[in-house]
């Protein structure tokens, strides 16, 4: 190989090596192991992230009824190398304190008819040490749909849980009380996974 040659290929390696990231992480999720519980359980696969938004393993716990629908989903992904695209070997040392704050998604169906829901009225209690938590942070879609996707920040570390359990209050459809059951949940671990972001 002539010098310009060797010296053109060093610098599109360079360039992919710049333009370019990847990171290792272990997928983590809550899931539901209680079979006399009104909460459902189903399996979820996560996708890795490539310039798309991925997701982790989860176990979705379906509440489903004739008056409405719950889909809570309680997981997260855990970085632990980072680098270039094909080096990520560096530690990750870079997650700020929020990173690590527990988010509880929850998607509501309801027939076309309205259901509120306030995450502002959510509490998670974490059933190792008996300590309960209300939100810091929440989302409630502004329009009035029949599906829509709610979700809270709790200021706890997600990796501190093991076992919890998430109270949502009740819910209001058509000025009519719905009573929506506890939650309890048992952490468990999904894949480890090599995600890729390049420009």
């Amino acid at each position: 190989m002539t010098t310009h040659k060797l010296l053109l290929f060093s610098a599109i390696i360079a360039c992919l090596l710049i333009s370019s990231c990847s990171w290792i992480t272990q997928d983590h999720y809550f899931s539901n192991n209680d079979p006399s519980s009104p909460w459902k359980s189903l399996f979820r696969h996560g996708v890795p992230s490539n310039k798309t938004e991925g997701y982790p393993d989860t176990s979705l716990a379906i509440l489903e009824r004739s008056d409405v629908k719950l889909v809570v989903d309680v997981s997260y992904q855990e970085v632990t190398f980072s680098g270039p695209m094909f080096l990520p070997i560096f530690p990750h040392l870079f997650s700020s304190e929020s990173d690590n704050e527990l988010i509880v998604r929850v998607t509501i169906d309801s027939d076309n008819e309205h259901v509120v829901l306030p995450p502002t009225n959510w509490q998670l209690t974490d059933l190792n040490n008996d300590s309960t938590y209300t939100p810091i942070d929440s989302s409630e879609p502004s329009k009035t749909t029949a599906t829509k996707l709610l979700w809270a920040r709790f200021p706890v570390s997600e990796s501190s849980l093991q076992r919890i359990e998430l109270d949502f209050g009740t819910a209001m459809k058509n000025e009519q009380v719905i009573d929506i059951p506890n939650l309890r949940l048992t952490r468990d671990k999904g894949d480890w996974r090599i995600n890729h972001f390049s420009f």
